[in-house]
């Protein structure tokens, strides 16, 4: 969608990171999202399942990488109890054969 994709990101090191950085400060200090960032590409993808297909969402790499730095930040604030096991990494779910 824009051309921005991760290897540019990756090439830029330290100044392309505090860019980044400064983006995601400026988001939430605004509190809104360019309609650049906010827009993907829905694909479908069809599996052999119950369902006909399921979508999946191609985002900005740029969006991916806020995506991250947010749920560091909010990681590092939250407590999760021991007992969620959904969508957890590391945790098996309970019962998976419901999936």
């Amino acid at each position: 969608m824009s051309g921005l994709v991760a290897e540019i990101i990756q090439a830029t090191g330290d100044i392309g990171t505090q860019w980044i950085l400064d983006l995601c400060d400026g988001i939430v200090k605004e509190g809104c999202i360019s309609e650049d960032l906010k827009s993907g590409v829905v694909l479908p993808v069809y599996k052999d399942k119950g369902d006909p297909y399921e979508e999946i969402i191609l985002l900005e790499h740029a969006m991916k990488v806020f995506e991250r730095i947010f749920e560091h930040r909010i990681r590092q604030q939250i407590q999760i109890d021991d007992m969620q096991f959904g969508f957890m990494k590391g945790k098996e779910p309970l019962m998976p054969f419901l999936l």
